[in-house]
């Protein structure tokens, strides 16, 4: 009997396990894909694009853009800067943990930005805006910044996508390590990195502090990310089509319409890129040293044909320095603007000594034909965008080839100043990209054509010192742009819209105002 009783039981734990594994739900992942694999995931350490991509899943800054573009706390429970706006008081959130397990204190923010002031670190962007600023930790949860000069504007430094927190005890492992899997706070973690095709991504259980713009403050609800490395833009498109990802930025016009026309498998999420596409001058490098050259140039290139050939429906063009969604963006700026005008711009090269003396069709002085190398992207918009510039500055003289490489070697190029023109970008939603992209100070580095102008360095740093979204502040950014657009370092080419397909599995997803999609509140649909 008692045998009879133990087969029993036996049979009702094997029935309860079986029907347990039948009803254990199957993990979520959504994938997607991205056009290069980043050298590293140290968010001290990079400024790739590719790189702030992939940790901007795992790790978090300490306070965040609102949807009414305001400054909020994240991983800081408050803050409050000192009326003379020389220290800021900031009070962190209990109860935040590390990947690691480590909580958060004073102490992981001051190893942080004191990480970010060592040398090691000038490749970073917001590297210059951490330098001379002191800290003290009255207790574990209070961080007091100190400036040497007024900094009211702080905390826009403080939400930077590049100025994550990340755990002390990253001291104990090497760069390489550290730069395969950054431990942070982040609502994803590395799980898997498999160089040349993906790194994947796993819910970070324990997280419980999302921004306030979610309905779901605690863990994600998908459990994996999934971000595949794709150089060729037809291959991501592919992919898309084939289902092989779930999320695409959109390359051309072709793409969208694609989608538009079947838009049962796809949703379409739209939103303005934070910063422009610009054609650069290098400003230490013979001719494109000459105001006049750089005039003559600017006034050669059709901004109109460029979009309307290249990206309809999905770009405008630019004529600022700052993209339109950026404060200190201002419309008045389109008068200072180096317009179309190809009869003006040889007239402009006559002025500077080149004529076509030869018949040949291309100017030249002292003997020397006017060629010029435009260096850019391996891509395919960007190689569009080159076949009629080039065309563009055929028709006033000056003949052009192309010289092409990955989004890593940009930042490897341009501080050896061995280039003629750069044809480019910049996403950066903050008026601090003048200071980041144009400044004497970051020549070098990241003003990648060497410009400069004292009067320009002034007023930047004047607009620094006043409060964000001040009058005064805008005035001041504005007067800079004036002086940027006479000196033309960049001619302002385009503005981008981001047009990103999402698989209709994927569902909960919203558009941030400033750009980009929020997606904490995101689920696969019935597990599609």
């Amino acid at each position: 009997m008692r045998k009879l009783q133990i087969l029993c039981l036996l049979i009702l734990f094997l029935f309860v396990m079986v029907a347990c594994s039948e009803f254990t739900p199957e993990l979520t992942r959504i994938r997607l894909a991205i056009g290069s694999e980043p050298s590293t995931l140290d968010p001290h350490r990079s400024s790739e694009p590719a790189s702030s991509e992939v940790f901007g899943w795992t790790c978090e800054t300490l306070i965040y853009q609102g949807l009414d573009g305001s400054d909020q706390p994240l991983l800081a429970d408050h803050f409050e800067m000192a009326s003379d706006g020389l220290s800021m008081t900031l009070t962190l959130r209990k109860g935040v943990h590390f990947h690691d397990g480590t909580s958060l204190t004073s102490e992981a923010v001051v190893y942080t930005f004191a990480r970010l002031q060592d040398e090691a670190s000038v490749n970073s962007p917001i590297y210059p805006d951490f330098q001379n600023v002191k800290f003290e930790t009255p207790d574990e949860y209070t961080v007091i910044f100190k400036f040497d000069e007024p900094r009211p504007a702080f905390s826009t430094t403080l939400r930077n996508g590049y100025a994550v927190i990340i755990s002390p005890s990253s001291a104990n492992y090497d760069e390489g390590e550290l730069g395969r899997n950054p431990i942070c706070t982040g609502p994803y973690q590395v799980k898997e990195w498999k160089s040349g095709e993906y790194v994947l991504l796993e819910r970070y259980a324990d997280y419980q502090w999302a921004a306030a713009y979610y309905q779901n403050r605690g863990p994600a609800k998908i459990d994996e990310v999934q971000i595949y490395f794709i150089s060729d833009d037809n291959t991501r498109y592919l992919a898309l089509q084939n289902r092989e990802i779930d999320m695409l930025s959109l390359s051309t016009p072709e793409e969208v319409n694609a989608i538009r026309q079947n838009p049962t498998d796809f949703d379409l999420y739209e939103s303005w890129v934070g910063g422009i596409s610009y054609v650069g001058f290098n400003y230490q490098r013979s001719p494109t040293n000459e105001l006049l050259i750089r005039q003559a140039l600017s006034h050669a290139i059709s901004k109109d044909e460029i979009v309307a050939s290249i990206l309809p429906g999905m770009g405008d063009p630019a004529f600022a320095p700052l993209a339109p969604s950026v404060f200190g963006f201002s419309s008045t700026l389109k008068q200072y603007e180096y317009v179309y005008d190809p009869n003006l711009s040889k007239q402009l090269l006559a002025g500077a000594g080149f004529l076509d003396t030869d018949g040949d069709g291309v100017v030249e002085r002292n003997g020397k034909p006017f060629h010029l190398t435009i260096l850019t992207l391996a891509d395919d918009a960007y190689n569009n965008i080159f076949v009629i510039i080039q065309s563009q500055l055929a028709e006033v003289g000056v003949s052009v080839d192309i010289l092409t490489v990955s989004s890593t070697e940009i930042p490897e190029i341009t501080p050896t100043g061995e280039f003629d023109i750069l044809l480019f970008h910049y996403n950066w939603p903050f008026p601090s990209a003048l200071s980041l992209f144009l400044s004497s100070e970051r020549i070098g580095s990241s003003n990648r054509v060497w410009y400069s102008n004292p009067d320009v360095d002034k007023l930047l740093a004047q607009a620094d010192l006043l409060p964000n979204n001040s009058e005064e502040k805008k005035s001041l950014l504005v007067e800079a742009q004036q002086l940027i657009l006479h000196d033309a370092p960049w001619q302002p080419l385009l503005v981008r819209k981001i047009i990103t397909a999402v698989n209709h599995r994927v569902q909960g997803i919203q558009v941030h105002p400033a750009g980009g999609l929020l997606l904490h509140d995101a689920y696969i649909e019935n597990n599609k």
